[in-house]
């Protein structure tokens, strides 16, 4: 038997974002938001946060080598998403669905 989740979007073409050491726009507002998968496939944590500029040591973590988050229509934002690392640059990689 399957079970029949929804139809939360058609998924969009994957995107990446370099994070700096100073609040970087991951990705920009989008009011069609459904979800969006991010990922860190740098070597630095990046923290991350909604609608506001991120800090460090602050928000929500994405782990170096791969820490990601999902945010679906239950826990969802459609503002910015912006980030920051501790040092150099970081690459974020993040689809969402519209």
């Amino acid at each position: 038997m399957s079970l029949n989740n929804g139809n939360y979007g058609a998924g969009q073409t994957p995107n990446a974002t370099d994070v700096a050491t100073t609040t970087t726009e991951i990705a920009p507002a989008n009011d069609s938001r459904n979800w969006i998968l991010l990922t860190n496939i740098g070597s630095t944590d990046v923290y991350i946060s909604f609608d506001k500029n991120a800090e460090l040591q602050k928000g929500i973590l994405l782990g170096a080598n791969g820490g990601s988050l999902v945010l679906d229509k239950n826990v969802l934002t459609t503002g910015p998403i912006n980030g920051i690392t501790a040092s150099g640059t970081n690459k974020v990689i993040y689809q969402e669905a519209i």
